[in-house]
């Protein structure tokens, strides 16, 4: 469900995504046409990375539990 209420169904996939010499297999969510695509939580955790917003970066996060 959208923030304004609106309810949503969009196709969900399994994608491998490369990251710094590592690759695996993650879920994706498709959105509509034309929207940017996201590095989702679910890669971030598998890749035991973490957002730094402040300089627009990845940084290591926690280990995965996945």
């Amino acid at each position: 469900m959208l923030a304004s209420g609106e309810p949503v169904t969009y196709p969900l996939g399994e994608v491998r995504v490369r990251l710094g010499g590592r690759e695996l297999t993650t879920v994706f969510w498709a959105g509509p046409p034309g929207c940017g695509a996201i590095l989702g939580a679910v890669a971030l955790e598998q890749f035991a990375l973490a957002v730094d917003p402040r300089h627009q970066r990845l940084i290591p996060g926690p280990p995965a539990l996945l």
